[in-house]
C-alpha cells in the first residue's frame, strides 16, 4: 500500500500491485521501466531497502545477483541434492544455475536433482515443470534416470492417473509401475 502512495498509483488494485511485484521480482532479468509497473516496482524495493528488510523474493534474487555480479561463492559441498524440481521457478533456477557454475571440475562433488514431471501442479506460480527439468539435463549434460515403479498406490489407483496423466504433452515417457499391486 505505501508503494502504491509512494508511486502516486493508488489507483491500482492492491491485489494486482502484488501480484505485479510477486511476478517480476522472480524474473532473474526484470528490470523496472519508467512506466506505471516500473515505478511502482522501484517504490517497494525503496521501502524495503529504507527499513532494512526482504522478503522471500529478496532472499533469492538478492543472492543470486551477490552470486552473478559480487563473487559470492556458495558453500562448497560434496553432495547436493534438489528435490521436488519440478517446482523450481525461473529464479530458483537462476539459483542452481549459479551454484553449479563453480562446480564442474571438482571432483567427486554429486549433484542429484530429483523431480516429477506428472506432479508438476505449480504453473499458476510460475514453475517451470517438466521444461525446468528438461532444461537442467541439457545445461549441465546430467544423466536422466526415470523412475517408473510406484510404491505409494495399487495399480486401480495408477491406471486411473495414467489415463489423465497420458495426456500431458511435456512429460517424460514412461511405464508406471504399481509395486503393491492390485487391492
Amino acid at each position: 500500500q505505501r508503494a502504491l502512495k509512494e508511486s502516486g498509483l493508488s489507483e491500482i488494485p492492491l491485489d494486482q500491485a502484488i501480484s505485479f511485484i510477486e511476478k517480476n521480482k522472480m524474473l532473474p532479468g526484470y528490470e523496472p521501466e519508467g512506466d506505471d509497473h516500473g515505478l511502482l516496482f522501484d517504490a517497494y524495493d525503496r521501502i524495503t531497502e529504507q527499513n532494512n528488510v526482504l522478503d522471500f523474493s529478496d532472499m533469492l534474487s538478492r543472492t543470486v545477483r551477490m552470486m552473478r555480479d559480487e563473487g559470492l561463492m556458495p558453500k562448497p559441498c560434496e553432495y547436493l541434492m534438489i528435490d521436488e524440481a519440478q517446482d523450481i521457478d525461473e529464479m530458483q533456477y537462476a539459483w542452481v544455475v549459479e551454484y553449479l557454475r563453480e562446480r564442474p571440475n571438482r571432483k567427486g562433488s554429486i549433484v542429484t536433482v530429483v523431480g516429477d514431471d506428472d506432479q508438476s501442479i505449480y504453473k499458476f506460480r510460475r514453475a517451470l515443470g517438466y521444461e525446468g527439468m528438461k532444461r537442467f539435463v541439457d545445461n549441465f549434460d546430467a544423466k536422466l534416470i526415470t523412475l517408473d515403479t510406484n510404491y505409494r498406490c495399487r495399480s486401480e489407483i495408477l491406471d486411473a492417473a495414467a489415463k489423465v496423466i497420458v495426456r500431458n504433452e511435456h512429460r517424460v515417457a514412461k511405464s508406471l509401475e504399481a509395486s503393491r499391486g492390485k487391492g
